[in-house]
């Protein structure tokens, strides 16, 4: 199966990949899968991959990069549940969720970061009410007054559909191995007649060699070909006319 695997692979055949994927069940296979979908611009199967390996990072960004902010907003709850900070700080800032943020940043003991961000996001509540909690040294910062909000811009058109690929035909020689695997010999028998041309080397005439095994002369064995000579020394001379011009009178 693992052979079927990686020819599978050389020969960018997808389907046929993730079938024996699914049948390996192997992170090895699943990766090198993904690699290959992602090559191909097939999201949907490199985003069936990182979710069997579980790579969180690159299923967050494939989301980013598609405009899946729904499922982006479910792997903020899931980096909340796994309790891995800087995946939840990460996929809060790829949605745009500011007090998602200012909550991570409280939580993890970032208070001056949390009050900075209510600042420059204009949440006074907020702002105000982490102030309380921070004391006089935490307090000693100031808001840069260039400061400018901090939000990645809403996606236009979310991709749903793999990234369109060139159609190529198969060549005659493609068609016909294939044909042969599921029908047999007909096809052969068939292109057999098609390429068979009448008239082949056993239809000419023999060749006849001399002694030095050069071809002999026509009329050596006495056979003169009478169809078709060519010009003979017995033949009528032809009849010129006569070119000379006339002199004069």
């Amino acid at each position: 199966m693992y052979s079927r695997f990686a020819l599978a692979l050389e020969c960018g055949n997808i389907e046929i990949a993730l079938e024996s994927a699914r049948a390996l069940d192997d992170k090895e296979c699943w990766d090198k899968l993904s690699d290959m979908a992602l090559a191909q611009g097939n999201h949907q199967v490199v985003e069936m991959a990182y979710q069997r390996t579980k790579n969180f990072s690159r299923l967050s960004f494939l989301y980013l990069i598609t405009g899946n902010m729904e499922r982006l907003k479910k792997m903020v709850k899931i980096a909340e549940i796994r309790k891995d900070t800087a995946s939840h700080y990460h996929n809060a800032l790829f949605v745009g969720d500011v007090r998602e943020r200012i909550k991570i940043l409280r939580t993890s003991g970032q208070g001056p970061l949390a009050y900075l961000t209510a600042v420059t996001h204009g949440l006074t509540e907020e702002a105000e009410e982490i102030k309380q909690s921070l004391g006089e040294e935490e307090m000693a910062i100031a808001v840069h007054p260039r400061a400018k909000l901090l939000r990645p811009p809403p996606p236009i058109l979310q991709s749903d559909q793999n990234w369109p690929l060139l159609t190529t035909t198969r060549s005659f020689f493609e068609q016909s191995a294939t044909a042969r695997t599921a029908g047999g010999p007909k096809l052969v028998a068939d292109f057999d007649a098609v390429v068979k041309v009448e008239g082949g080397w056993e239809d000419d005439e023999e060749v006849i060699l001399d002694e030095e095994g050069l071809p002999a002369a026509v009329g050596e064995e006495g056979e003169d070909d009478e169809e078709g000579g060519g010009w003979d020394a017995g033949d009528d001379d032809l009849e010129l006319p006569d070119l000379v011009p006339d002199g004069p009178d």
